[in-house]
């Protein structure tokens, strides 16, 4: 005989992506200066998970290497900082709906039977918006400049991400790499740089960060 104890305590699934986790107690803006460790990303979206988790927290964790507030980083590509750098993905978006509904990252979104591309795009747009205001997985959601069928999408976390790929109810949604992911963390100034010369070596220009936050 099973009790309500054991069965409460038995966990059906062995996706860490499934399990929530408590964010009380973490630090508000800990990944990329906006959200905390955990938050739901688009890889648990596609899942149909929007709630802190476990699989979220251990992508967050393995690629943050934590240096206290105050302390000082350097770097010898002017590219980088430690701030971190946003995924961001190119949604092209083709085809006439034959059907009601596509699901983009998880999200379904409704739409009419007929419709064109670019009216989809306006949908598609509109509801990631939607995710985006609340601070969740979606840190910009534009049309694409110079086009009505393509939008890009800047993510919150700064992990990479598979592209997407949706096809179905007559309509074709691709996602190609336009910028790739950086890891980082916390809020960080630049305070300064400078040329150091080692030996005979030809001189390297250091550039060096404080985190505030």
């Amino acid at each position: 005989m099973k009790s309500k104890t054991r069965e409460a305590a038995r966990a059906y699934s062995r996706q860490a992506s499934i399990h929530s986790i408590s964010q009380a107690n973490l630090p508000l803006a800990q990944i990329s200066g906006t959200q905390k460790v955990g938050s739901v990303s688009v890889d648990q979206l596609g899942k149909g998970i929007d709630f802190p988790n476990v699989q979220s927290a251990i992508d967050d964790l393995t690629n943050l290497y934590q240096t206290p507030i105050n302390g000082v980083v350097m770097y010898t590509d002017s590219a980088k900082t430690p701030n971190g750098i946003s995924m961001i993905e190119r949604l092209t978006v083709s085809g006439e709906s034959t059907g009601t509904s596509v699901e983009v990252y998880g999200i379904k979104i409704a739409i009419g039977i007929g419709e064109n591309q670019d009216l989809v795009t306006t949908k598609i747009i509109a509801e990631l918006d939607k995710y985006k205001n609340k601070g969740i997985a979606f840190k910009r959601v534009t049309k694409t400049s110079g086009s009505n069928s393509k939008i890009d999408v800047e993510f919150l976390d700064t992990n990479p991400h598979d592209n997407f790929v949706f096809r179905g109810n007559g309509m074709t949604i691709v996602g190609t790499t336009e910028a790739t992911a950086v890891p980082g963390y916390g809020t960080w100034s630049k305070i300064g740089e400078q040329d150091v010369k080692f030996g005979s070596e030809p001189a390297t220009k250091l550039y060096y960060y404080k985190r505030i936050a």
